[in-house]
């Protein structure tokens, strides 16, 4: 008993030692397999091979007695019935679900570079929040320090009313900014984390250093023709061709299939016979329309989601290309945010050495304030449309210097 508390202890106190998760933006990839969204996209792919061969398959035959007496006469009939789908049917139908297979398989990869490109996304985004939330921090730190010396001021008798409010202001400004960052971060941290299936409290550790890059596009002619090619324009063509077969399929009506009798008859006496038989259904009931106009809604809606499909993608990358172009210019005029780091620490020195104002140290920290969350803003919005832009024509255009990228 002892030793398996001994046991216990040890291997409880092992999976505590565990460090953080270690995320390399190259090597994001690694994490699709375990994002719980990956089981859906792979089980919503079997259900789709398990509905086509329901609905492929040929029903199952059954075997029919019946025994009758009339007039002191005996007859007893036993045979099999087999309904036997007609190839003007079956063939379209057939062919109807190779391009819904065809069209599942390729969602199938687009949900996979879609899982990957929210990770990708996640990743910077968790690394320039967290950025942004060190700088706000330390914004945050030197109105404390300023709080704290107005209040040894105003105890020696040489602080103001006016300048303790002033500081005031500023300090609950840039503490509200810092909770407003830390909130940010613990929200991409948990949808990151949701992501790539790692629990609720693992720590998150990223090796790869983030910051603005440029990146070269093709033009937006060629970016739309890759589009075109796509796998996701390709699926909803498979889409089309699926539905348009299944209408053909549904317009054969109630001749669609037959049903065969074979068996034999025997009568009293001991005296048999071989009989077969045949039915065909009858129109009668209007079955065979109501399928025709539920298949022929079906091909109508998958028009309208496709032309809208292509005018929402047309539209949405003439303003990835304009919003990507309009940020490109804005950051590569912006200066590194180290730089202005190092600014800060020269206002401190000169307000320190009386060189510089109250009230213009204060406006200077809530310039700078204004600043990184007008930067960091910016970069967010300039990589989302570049993922978004990933998204939509297939090709990967961002990566950072640590290594290699995969496609």
């Amino acid at each position: 008993m002892k030793s398996r508390y001994l046991w216990l202890l040890f291997f409880g106190g092992y999976l505590f030692a565990q460090g953080p998760a270690t995320l390399h933006f190259y090597d994001l990839a690694r994490w699709v397999e375990k994002s719980p969204e990956y089981q859906v996209l792979t089980l919503n792919r079997g259900l789709t091979g398990a509905q086509r061969g329901v609905a492929m398959a040929w029903a199952s035959p059954y075997l029919s007695y019946t025994a009758e007496t009339l007039g002191g006469q005996s007859e007893s009939i036993a045979f099999i019935n087999q309904t036997v789908p007609l190839p003007w049917h079956r063939g379209p139908l057939r062919r109807s679900w190779k391009q819904r297979i065809q069209a599942a398989d390729l969602r199938l990869d687009t949900g996979i570079y879609f899982i990957h490109s929210r990770l990708r996304l996640g990743f910077v985004s968790l690394a320039l929040a967290r950025e942004a939330l060190a700088i706000t921090v330390a914004l945050q730190a030197s109105g404390q320090q300023l709080k704290a010396a107005s209040k040894a001021r105003r105890e020696e008798g040489g602080s103001s009313k006016v300048d303790e409010a002033l500081i005031l202001w500023t300090h609950s400004q840039l503490q509200g900014l810092a909770q407003r960052r830390a909130v940010l971060v613990r929200q991409i941290e948990s949808d990151l984390r949701l992501l790539t299936g790692l629990s609720p409290t693992e720590e998150l550790s990223l090796e790869t250093p983030v910051s603005y890059a440029s990146i070269e596009l093709p033009s937006l002619l060629e970016a739309t023709g890759i589009w075109e090619k796509g796998a996701v324009s390709q699926a909803w063509k498979h889409d089309l061709a699926a539905a348009e077969m299944a209408l053909q399929a549904a317009k054969v009506g109630a001749f669609s299939a037959l049903s065969v009798q074979g068996g034999t008859k025997t009568a009293e006496g001991a005296a048999q016979g071989l009989v077969l038989g045949l039915s065909i259904p009858l129109p009668l009931l209007g079955q065979s329309r109501a399928n025709k106009r539920l298949r022929q809604s079906e091909l109508n809606l998958i028009k309208i989601g496709h032309e809208s499909y292509l005018r929402e993608s047309q539209s949405g990358l003439r303003q990835l290309y304009q919003t990507i172009s309009d940020l490109d210019f804005l950051l590569s005029q912006t200066r590194p945010q180290s730089e202005d780091d190092k600014s800060l620490v020269a206002l401190q020195s000169a307000y320190g050495e009386g060189w510089l104002s109250l009230p213009d140290y204060l406006t200077a920290l809530q310039i700078r304030a204004a600043t990184v969350e007008t930067y960091y803003r910016q970069l967010s919005d300039y990589y989302d449309a570049i993922f978004t832009l990933e998204n939509l024509t297939g090709v990967r255009f961002l990566t950072f210097s640590e290594a290699k990228e995969e496609n």
